[in-house]
């Protein structure tokens, strides 16, 4: 009620001062004019604004979600560890030689490839979510590019994983490749 009551007696002032100025002569010698109205009215507006702004702060609804979310980026910056992770195409096209890319508690397969790749503008192209997600694509090459054979694999620390990306867990210290056979993994050895 006291913002409607001041906002009211601010408009009557400038209103006012409006007025006054009208009937003062046009010209561009302003030493005549009255500007004691003017840093009142000024004042008045700045003092209801920082009223408007203490109040709005102090009665926020959204104040304790923005501290949570500001707790959730606190807990996100602190990485658990780092894996390095390669992204070949073949002997001689190597999108992402390896990198350490910094992990998170939970972190898959999946989103260490999303971090780095969206860090180092790398294009990917991936179906589903989660546990569903597939790899169609990584750097502009897609699955049966290079024939019916053809697409996207990835093991860690040596060993290839017969489940999608988003399923597999990471540790400190693993090692992820992203390969790209041409023949169902019999040209990589895969199993």
């Amino acid at each position: 009620m006291r913002l409607r009551i001041l906002i009211m007696l601010m408009l009557v002032i400038i209103l006012s001062s409006c007025g006054q100025s009208l009937q003062k002569p046009s010209g561009l010698d302003f030493s005549s004019t009255d500007h004691k109205e003017h840093e009142t009215a000024l004042h008045m507006k700045q003092t209801v604004k920082t009223e408007d702004r203490i109040k709005t702060q102090s009665n926020s609804p959204t104040k304790p979600t923005q501290q949570k979310k500001q707790k959730k980026t606190t807990n996100f910056e602190h990485g658990i560890g780092t894996v390095t992770m390669v992204i070949k195409i073949s002997d001689n096209n190597i999108p992402l030689a390896q990198t350490n890319v910094t992990i998170y508690k939970n972190d898959t397969a999946l989103d260490a490839l999303l971090r780095i790749t969206k860090e180092k503008n790398i294009q990917r192209d991936i179906s589903g979510k989660g546990a569903s997600a597939y790899i169609r694509g990584i750097a502009n090459v897609y699955e049966m590019d290079d024939g019916p054979g053809s697409g996207w694999m990835f093991r860690i620390n040596g060993e290839f994983v017969n489940q999608s990306a988003g399923a597999i867990k990471l540790s400190s210290g693993d090692h992820i490749e992203w390969l790209y056979t041409k023949d169902l993994g019999q040209d990589l050895d895969a199993p």
